[in-house]
This record gives structure tokens, sequence and C-alpha cells, in this order.
């Protein structure tokens, strides 16, 4: 009765899977619990000695300081907090780019004889009409001299 009492401890204990009737641990068995290299040896904390310093101004400061203590972080846990957590980050700055409205009027016009050869070639090839590419070829070649001319800084160019 006592070695089935010591059984019956050691399978309640969790550690090692088995039955009622089976020892604590059999060739084989893998334990539930293990410990890792890792897990014995101590921890090794990053020390923080770099320090960074900031100018604001005195109200800067006192409010910096009410908001991390309203947060319930010290200064630089706060700043830590608000640089590397994502979940609340800002969205990147969009540059604004602001261009000549000739320019845009020149690139668009542009656009449209290119849209309208392209349908007068699809309409001729669709109904086996004759397509004079040479023609084709020389208006295409006209645009990207216009083309050129604009990104040259020039915007006059139709």
């Amino acid at each position: 009765m006592h070695s089935s009492i010591a059984n019956n401890s050691r399978a309640s204990s969790g550690v090692w899977p088995q039955s009622d009737n089976t020892p604590a641990r059999e060739e084989g068995q893998t334990p539930l619990l293990q410990t890792t290299p890792c897990a014995t040896q101590k921890k090794v904390k990053n020390k923080r000695e770099s320090f960074l310093k900031i100018r604001c101004t005195d109200a800067e400061k006192k409010t910096i300081k009410k908001k991390a203590k309203e947060a319930g972080y010290n200064v630089s846990d706060f700043m830590r907090f608000l640089v590397f957590d994502k979940s609340h980050r800002f969205p990147k700055a969009t540059k604004v780019i602001v261009s000549d409205p000739c320019l845009i009027r020149s690139i668009n016009a542009i656009g449209i004889n290119v849209n309208q050869i392209a349908k007068d070639v699809n309409r001729a090839l669709l109904f086996g009409m004759y397509v004079d590419w040479d023609k084709i070829y020389s208006v295409l070649i006209s645009i990207l001299y216009d083309l050129n001319i604009i990104a040259e800084g020039g915007s006059n160019a139709r």
C-alpha cells in the first residue's frame, strides 16, 4: 500500500505524463515541464548608459514631465514609449508638391493626343483599314520631343 501511495503522489504531480500504474518516468517519455539552459542562466540586463539631451522651453519641460506622470511613466520611459511603441505612431508627413498649372495642362494635352492615336489605330486595325505607321511614328516622336522640353523646364511645348 505504501508503494501505491508513492506512485499516486508522483502521478498527481503533473510533471511526467503517465497512467496510474506506471512509474514516474519510463524510458522514452519526455517531461511536460522542461528547463532550458537559458532559463537557468541569469538574465542579462541592457544597461542604459548613454544620455540624450534635448533643448526645450521651461513650459515644454513641464508639459513633458506632467504627461509622463499622467501616463504612469518617468520621463525616460515615457520618451522610449513614444519613440518605440507602434500603436500610436504618427503617419509620416507627405511632401506637398506644388506644380505649375500650365505644366499640368501641357502634360494633359499630350496624354489626350496619345489616347487619340491609340483609339484611331485600334479602330483601324479592328475594321481592317490601312494604318500609316510612319505618320504615327512621327507624331509619337513629336510628343516625345515635347515631353523632353517639359522635363528640361519649359512648359510651353504645345
